[in-house]
């Protein structure tokens, strides 16, 4: 006769907690060990972000102006945007310690010195601060929206807008590229002017310097660019850190081009 052997409780039970520990190790996820850092990874400095607030202005400006964006690593060949270089839409977050104005237009009518406007020999005698919020109002009327600023006067009618904010001098803040046009009431040609305004905060003046400038005549309309650029404003824009680069990789068009009409 069969007799079973009978094991002690507390064996069979660790048994069967042996078993279900076997069982379950190929399900339970086991615990990694924490990953350690590449000492040797190289993290890739990103570029102040672009923000394109004007396409149609910033296409033209693209066209004239690319391999002085390559340059500066802003876009690439193709004219896109370089890699480290992000791209920001208006309205999103702000970089770190950027002023964002509730409106540029009235920025610009307030603070921009228009020093920029005057040749050589008046920037040196006036010293008074010149902004178009100073100059004596006759009947003109000022529309300012968030981004751009249309002052219409008795003679001329002056227009800034916005273009982009973007880091044209490579000192990590977003500087504003602002086109400029002046035309008068009276039927002759009218001119532009496009303007870097240095990045700056909520108080202070702003200056602006000039990249181009496209003259009109009943004929057309020329760009002048680089070396071509102190002719026609009656002194050189360029800041003497600069000149030399500017010297070195001028636009091509920096001689005065015709522009399609």
């Amino acid at each position: 006769m069969y007799t079973p052997i009978r094991r002690p409780l507390a064996v069979l039970a660790l048994c069967s907690l042996l078993a279900l520990a076997v069982l379950l190790g190929g399900c339970i996820p086991q615990r990694q060990a924490p990953a350690v850092p590449d000492v040797n990874a190289t993290a890739i400095p990103l570029q102040a972000p672009l923000t394109v607030m004007d396409g149609a202005d910033f296409a033209v400006f693209t066209k004239r102006f690319l391999p002085e964006l390559v340059r500066r690593k802003i876009l690439d060949p193709q004219g896109r945007p370089v890699p480290d270089t992000p791209l920001l839409l208006h309205g999103t977050e702000l970089p770190d310690g950027e002023y964002r104005p509730e409106s540029y237009g009235k920025e610009i009518y307030h603070r921009l010195s228009l020093r920029y406007m005057w040749s050589a020999e008046e920037r040196e005698t006036v010293q008074d601060t010149v902004t178009h919020a100073s100059l004596p109002s006759s009947g003109e009327t000022v529309t300012i929206d968030e981004s751009s600023l249309v002052v219409v006067g008795e003679f001329s009618t002056d227009i800034y807008k916005l273009v982009a904010l973007l880091d044209w001098n490579g000192d990590g803040m977003r500087d504003w590229l602002v086109r400029y046009r002046f035309k008068p009431s009276v039927d002759e040609p009218s001119s532009s002017r496009m303007l870097i305004i240095e990045a700056s905060g909520p108080e202070g003046m702003l200056e602006a310097q000039v990249i181009e400038a496209v003259e009109c005549t009943p004929e057309g309309c020329n760009s002048y660019t680089g070396t071509a650029l102190p002719a026609i404003l009656g002194y050189d824009p360029t800041p003497a850190g600069e000149k030399m680069e500017a010297a070195q990789h001028a636009p091509s068009d920096s001689a005065g081009t015709p522009l399609p009409q």
